[in-house]
């Protein structure tokens, strides 16, 4: 099995790692924060393409997330695992599964976040996929995917709609934590595919197979279990 995770909100609270380092380089180029900016299941291309003004691939937005990643590196760390990360991640190696990473961070400060936050050591690299350069988070499930290449079931966890609908798109198993800025209906809404129906109206029998929302990773051996179970 594959546990293809979510980095922010889902394994780590990042603490606003980074905001200040790019919050600078925006004050350098005579751009402002946006007082609207969103992070929560967007990539890194989008975010700042947005900020910029420009497209993926562009060699400003390009300029703009090295030195990024440059500032991140020496940046003060004050972010933590969420609780029951370590132990779940450190149950499901134990028990021989494989892990990885689907984030919109790039690469660079993805991977930093996970040293600090000491969970680099049970990610696989050859499976992760990351948002230097895409917009979509479905593009970077079928990326990692292409690399799994059908060894095995797969489940993603994560606590964005974006999660969600990613795994849903891409024909693999989902399990949504509420660790993040997104409810269980939000998650619920993603995984069904309705716009914001209340939740009285949402029953067991919406959730589509292999998919489940929880509150949290508290509980090790039932996390593993779950994650077995909904893995496709």
């Amino acid at each position: 099995m594959l546990v293809i995770w979510d980095i922010d909100l889902t394994l780590i609270d990042n603490a606003g790692f980074g905001h200040d380092e790019a919050a600078r380089l925006l004050k350098a180029r005579g751009i402002d924060w946006p007082a609207d900016l969103t992070f929560a299941g967007r990539t890194d291309a989008d975010i700042w393409g947005s900020v910029l003004g420009v497209q993926p691939g562009d060699p400003e937005l390009g300029d703009f997330l090295i030195e990024l990643a440059d500032a991140c590196a020496v940046a003060p760390w004050h972010g933590f695992p969420l609780p029951g990360v370590r132990d779940v991640v450190s149950a499901l190696a134990r028990a021989g599964h494989s892990q990885t990473v689907v984030s919109g961070n790039m690469a660079e400060t993805g991977w930093l976040k996970l040293r600090h936050a000491h969970l680099s050591e049970f990610m696989a690299p050859r499976f992760s996929a990351f948002g230097d350069y895409a917009i979509d988070r479905s593009d970077l499930m079928n990326v990692a995917l292409m690399e799994w290449d059908g060894r095995g079931p797969v489940v993603a966890v994560g606590d964005t709609p974006s999660d969600a609908a990613a795994a849903l798109e891409s024909g693999i198993g989902f399990v949504g934590v509420t660790t993040g800025r997104h409810t269980a209906s939000d998650l619920t809404a993603a995984l069904i595919n309705v716009n914001r129906l209340p939740t009285p109206y949402f029953t067991d029998d919406d959730m589509p197979d292999g998919t489940a929302i929880i509150e949290d990773l508290r509980d090790t051996p039932g996390v593993v279990k779950l994650l077995e179970s909904m893995a496709r």
